[in-house]
Formats: structure tokens, C-alpha cells, sequence
């Protein structure tokens, strides 16, 4: 099985938009300051498999309902199911 950056499938490049609404406050004297940062699993035939990052957004500074102007670029294998993992 080919990894996420092969070239060996038909792929298209596309942009991931993220927003969020109610997110938990874990700031003490404010609300919280989020970042996205996204990843995605790659398969390695030779080593161990892994979390590659992909991109991250920008902070956004006291907002429990962000909407990120960072667009994240990833490949989208058509053949292939991909996991892709977003942490706040």
C-alpha cells in the first residue's frame, strides 16, 4: 500500500477549512486561544508507521467558536482511505 505522498495513485490536491463552535474555556482569566494543528497517517513498507503533521493555523486569541484562515493543503487518494487527526 502506497503512503499519503505517493505518486503512484491519482491524487488532487485539496484545502481543509476549519472552524469550531463551543469549545471548552481552559483559559483561567480569559477564554481559551486556539490552534489547529492537523495531521495524517502515513504507512511506511520499511519503518514504523506515523503521524506527519500537515499544517497548523494561526492562534486565534479568546474565542471559544473560532474560524481559522489557514487553509491546511493535503492530498486526496481516491482509491485510499485516509485517517487524518486535528488537534486543538
Amino acid at each position: 500500500m502506497a503512503d499519503a505522498f505517493s505518486s503512484a495513485q491519482p491524487c488532487s490536491k485539496v484545502y481543509l477549512s476549519i472552524k469550531c463552535s463551543k469549545l471548552q474555556d481552559k483559559d483561567t482569566f480569559s477564554k481559551s486561544d486556539p490552534i489547529c494543528v492537523v495531521y495524517q497517517f502515513v504507512k511506511h513498507p520499511d519503518r514504523k508507521d506515523e503521524w506527519v503533521e500537515l499544517g497548523r493555523t494561526e492562534v486565534i486569541w479568546n474565542c471559544l467558536s473560532p474560524e481559522f484562515a489557514t487553509k491546511i493543503l493535503c492530498d486526496y487518494l481516491f482509491e485510499e482511505r485516509q485517517k487524518i487527526k486535528f488537534e486543538l
